[in-house]
């Protein structure tokens, strides 16, 4: 009986119920809408699979759906139905205001018409003739759409999770979600305006491509049902990685947290989804066992892979570019959509449900009074504060993220698929020698000198990635939570607060070591990696992570919020990574390379040459080598030569980097910030 009441106790707390009759309308409505919005999807589908994907077709079903959210608009203005509340107006106002999403919307179409001119020019110089042939610009506009696609792919990647995952753990950490919780607003209306709002204004950044794309038409044109195909699974990826970003914001306390647990689930998804795509596509003989090998009908390795690869965007990419080589896009194209379509809808009605319904709970318990802080048995034996608390604060109270399950999840995902893939190599490779050919070691170790070069500098990047997401919140928390002013009123100087701050986000990773470490010591123990590489990548990785937390402490002190200091922190770590790439080969390579036509090429190689040598993941990956890389290819190799030098020099680049920012960056503006020389000589 007690444990009944107790149950029915935690479901009332746990989800917010009404039994008054306006809330039982909103119900009902809520559940028609619910039931038609089911009934049209799936004769939507139905059709789309019967008729094919048919500009009339869609139309129609575009008209349909179109008078569906119109009914849903009015229902909420006439009060029947309140999705969204005041806070949407609030949000899209307040997101409208700001000038950056302008300014990036204007860097967006810059791009695309830049890439739009290469192509065109790039293909001209191809045909050494001095204009293009009427009949390949249709090749043209093709190739346009489709670098196109895979850039807008790749922008809501990299963007959603930064728009939308801190919603609402931006208003934790500002401590104003206890002030809408306190209002009459339901849990529904809070997350769905904030999640329409941030979809709405990357929508705003997706569009603008769209006047740039209707240049197309002027060179042929494309497929009117694959640009339909296109824009629907964009549509579907932002939705789903928001779906997402709204459930970590609901989740975790911090926006950082948030943010960085984000990409990290969508690292994790497309590294398992890829990988068993890979071994699907590549014929490994195991993937045709079921998964429980003594029962025979069950479910196939290969089943569970194209199961959970129906979302993967990759995988998807893949499977249409097979689908043109065989002339069966118009076939294929209309299941794969579908089937696309229900992933990250399911998906997306998960996150939002779960969001919903545990949005005041979850803020609740995470407030001061909400709960009872648990202390575990490491903060038992915590050593005493001695002579640099500042020090002691980071390193202890700090210095690492707090992690629920769920997170503890992806984190497995990820370093089961890893170390996993190793130790797989390994009994692979036993197993095949033993029993077939004999034990050779040398194909073991080429085998895993691939393996830590593609999985050892992933994990080493996303080690960099969050040091610098770390550093963002820094100090930026501290004024939030209104701590900073009791941090200046201490005897302690702007440089120990900065160093503390700067030891603390580097000390982070302790369980992210041990991680690498694990990886380290097995491709060297296999031959993978040769002992003399560890020192030389351990302190490869300390120059770039010092670098890149300086990064995120600078705009932790410059940016008002610390979401916005981890956004900003989240992209120029992206463009010092690797997007310099795009950029430069756009502005400078390619252009250099029609005007000259094949004359500096020798310039062009060696900027190549130092711009690798600069970029971290190439730098690593490169330093990976193993017993026969120093044995062959750096003997006979020049590039590889030239690239160890330069990166040499880049190193010593990266470190002077460092001591710049240090010295003319960060310290300046700390005390500009703080004005702590003003009160002293005061």
């Amino acid at each position: 009986m007690s444990i009944s009441k107790s149950s029915i106790s935690w479901l009332k707390q746990t989800f917010a119920w009404s039994n008054s009759w306006p809330s039982w309308q909103e119900r009902l409505v809520l559940l028609a809408f619910f039931a038609i919005a089911g009934a049209l999807g799936y004769v939507s589908v139905r059709v789309v699979q019967t008729q094919g994907p048919q500009m009339g077709v869609i139309g129609v079903l575009g008209v349909v759906w179109a008078a569906f959210f119109v009914a849903v608009v009015v229902s909420s203005w006439l009060g029947w139905l309140k999705l969204f509340g005041p806070v949407l107006f609030y949000d899209m106002v307040r997101t409208a205001r700001r000038s950056r999403y302008v300014l990036m919307r204007l860097l967006y179409a810059n791009l695309l018409l830049i890439i739009l001119c290469v192509i065109f020019f790039t293909a001209n110089e191809m045909g050494m003739r001095d204009r293009v042939d009427r009949r390949e610009t249709a090749v043209l506009a093709e190739m346009f759409f489709s670098v196109f696609m895979i850039v807008q792919l790749s922008l809501v990647v990299l963007l959603t999770p930064a728009y939308v995952a801190g919603a609402i753990a931006e208003e934790k950490d500002r401590k104003t979600l206890e002030f809408m919780l306190a209002t009459d607003l339901n849990n529904r209306e809070i997350v769905l305006s904030k999640l329409l709002s941030r979809l709405a204004n990357l929508t705003l950044l997706l569009l603008t491509g769209l006047p740039i794309l209707s240049i197309l038409q002027f060179l042929g044109g494309v497929d009117a049902n694959l640009m339909l195909a296109g824009f629907a699974a964009t549509g579907l990826t932002t939705l789903g990685i928001a779906s997402v970003g709204i459930l970590f914001s609901t989740l975790f306390q911090k926006p950082r947290d948030s943010i960085g647990l984000t990409y990290l689930f969508i690292v994790a998804f497309l590294s398992l989804t890829t990988f068993g795509k890979s071994l699907t596509w590549g014929g490994a003989p195991f993937m045709g066992d079921p998964i429980i090998f003594f029962l025979e009908g069950t479910l196939t390795w290969t089943e569970a892979s194209d199961f959970i690869n129906v979302g993967n965007p990759i995988a998807v990419i893949g499977e249409v570019a097979m689908a043109i080589d065989r002339a069966t896009l118009a076939a294929d194209l209309p299941g794969l959509l579908t089937n696309y379509a229900i992933f990250h809808l399911t998906l997306s009605a998960i996150c939002v449900g779960w969001s919903i319904a545990r949005l005041r709970s979850i803020a609740l318990s995470q407030t001061v009074g909400g709960a009872t802080k648990k202390v575990s048995i490491w903060e038992r034996y915590r050593p005493p504060i001695g002579d640099l608390p500042m020090f002691w604060k980071e390193l202890h109270i700090e210095g690492k993220m707090k992690l629920n399950w769920l997170a503890w999840g992806v984190v497995l995902v990820l370093v089961l698929l890893t170390i996993g893939t190793g130790l797989f190599i390994i009994g692979a490779f036993i197993w095949d020698s033993l029993f077939q050919r004999g034990l050779q070691w040398r194909n073991l170790s080429e085998a895993m000198n691939v393996w830590f070069r593609v999985a050892g500098t992933g994990v080493a990047c996303l080690m960099l990635l969050i040091v610098a997401v770390r550093a963002s919140t820094s100090i930026a928390s501290e004024r939030e939570r209104d701590t900073f002013d009791a941090l200046l009123t201490t005897p302690m100087s702007a440089e120990t607060i900065l160093w503390a701050k700067l030891v603390g986000a580097l000390t982070s990773l302790r369980l992210a070591w041990v991680w690498f470490g694990c990886m380290v010591t097995i491709a060297v123990l296999t031959g993978g990696v040769h002992l003399l590489a560890v020192p030389i990548l351990v302190v490869s990785w300390f120059v770039y992570a010092v670098f890149f937390a300086m990064l995120g402490m600078w705009f932790s002190m410059a940016c008002q919020s610390s979401m916005r200091a981890t956004v900003y922190t989240v992209l120029m770590s992206l463009l010092f990574g690797g997007g310099h790439w795009i950029l430069v080969g756009l502005l400078c390579y390619l252009p250099t390379m029609l005007i000259a036509r094949g004359g500096p090429d020798v310039f062009l190689e060696y900027a190549a040459k130092f711009q690798a040598a600069m970029t971290p993941p190439i730098v690593l990956g490169l330093y990976a080598y193993s017993w026969e890389n120093l044995a062959q290819d750096f003997r006979r190799e020049s590039d590889v030569k030239h690239l160890l030098v330069l990166s040499l020099f880049g190193l010593v680049l990266w470190s002077a980097a460092c001591v710049v920012m240090w010295y003319g960056m960060l310290v300046p503006k700390f005390r500009q910030v703080t004005r702590r020389e003003e009160l002293l000589y005061e």
